[in-house]
Parts: structure tokens; C-alpha cells; sequence
């Protein structure tokens, strides 16, 4: 993820004034907050993996008094995340897959969600979600359960309305063609706009 930020941010003639990493797990960013703050950098673009590292990341942000604004990966709208850093990621922007009020079926996923495990969901209950219905969708096209054959079928599927978006897969497997960017206000993760890509 960092390496396609870099190539993206070069391409618009931006170069990065400081470029920082972190191990999984880390329970401390000192170091990397340091940077960032000692960098004069305006915006802080991340690709973090973990929800968790997220929270604690910017927990820690907020404590060492780096504010700059924030725009973050998917999964700096995790639940997790978000209940761990709390108005520690007020604020803050993201790239997301999925946004509950996207499409007719991104809420119906939410609300039967809401319904079962009193919380509303994130990308990381939507992916699987729409992973394991896709997969089942080309395993019920296949000719026979092959790997080759559910691949193909994966391939082949057009128009599939899943929760983080409607599915029309290409020849590398990609299947969504949209990112929202959504803004954390107060830890409700409202959409701002929706990007499709060709």
C-alpha cells in the first residue's frame, strides 16, 4: 500500500517529506509521531493494516500533539479502531470500500447486521460477507468444483450486488470499481463522496 501511495503522489509531481513505517503490533509510535512532527508535513496519508494499531496510533497522535490532518486507509473506520482511540480520531478522513449508506444493499446488510450483533458493521464484516456470497455465486455457475472453473466463473460475474458494492469482475480478479471517501465526525463515519474508477 505504501509503495503505490509513493508511485501515485510522484505521478502528481508531490514528493513525500517524510515516508515512516511500523511493525503489527507495535505499542509504541513515538518514534514515527516524531518524525511526522519534526517532517513540517500538512497531511498525513496512511495505510495501516490492523484496526487495533490504528486506535493506538492515534491515541498516541493526539497525546504528542501532532495535529495535522489525517487521511487514512480503510481501516481507519473500523469499529475496533474507533472504539479503542475514541475523539482521538475525530477528524479524520478515509478511503473505504464500504460505507452503510452507499446503496439499497449496503443498508440492508447494516440493518440485519445492527440487528443480530447491536453494532453497526465495518468494512471488515462486509468484505467477508460479500466474499463468502460471490464465492458461493461461482461455485453454484461451475461446470464442477475445480479451482480452475470457480475461478473462471469468479471471472465471469457481472453485476453482483454485494454489501460494499455491485461486483463485475475483470481478467485480474478485480471486482469493485468504487472507493468512498468518508470523514469521522464525532465516531459517525459519514460519506462524502464516492470515487469510481475505470
Amino acid at each position: 500500500g505504501k509503495d503505490l501511495l509513493v508511485k501515485a503522489l510522484t505521478a502528481l509531481n508531490i514528493t513525500p517529506v517524510t515516508i515512516q513505517a511500523y511493525n503489527n503490533d507495535d505499542k509504541d509510535y513515538t518514534g514515527v509521531i516524531t518524525s511526522l512532527k519534526q517532517s513540517g508535513a500538512d497531511v498525513m496519508l496512511s495505510y495501516m493494516t490492523l484496526a487495533p494499531d490504528e486506535g493506538i496510533f492515534a491515541k498516541q497522535r493526539k497525546q504528542q500533539g501532532l495535529d495535522i490532518k489525517w487521511v487514512g486507509s480503510a481501516s481507519i473506520t473500523a469499529v475496533a479502531g474507533r472504539a479503542l482511540a475514541g475523539e482521538a480520531l475525530y477528524g479524520t478522513y478515509g478511503v473505504a470500500d464500504f460505507h452503510i449508506d452507499a446503496s439499497e444493499t449496503s443498508k440492508k446488510f447494516a440493518a440485519a447486521y445492527k440487528a443480530k450483533y447491536g453494532k453497526d458493521p465495518d468494512y471488515y464484516a462486509a468484505w467477508p460477507y460479500d466474499a463468502v456470497y460471490s464465492f458461493a455465486e461461482a461455485m453454484k455457475k461451475a461446470s464442477s468444483i475445480t479451482p480452475e472453473n470457480i475461478k473462471n466463473e469468479m471471472f465471469n460475474i457481472k453485476d453482483f450486488k454485494g454489501a460494499e458494492g455491485t461486483y463485475s469482475f475483470d481478467k485480474n480478479g478485480d471486482g469493485l470499481k468504487h472507493y468512498h471517501i468518508v470523514v469521522n465526525d464525532n465516531d459517525v463515519i459519514k460519506l462524502q463522496k464516492t470515487i469510481t474508477v475505470d
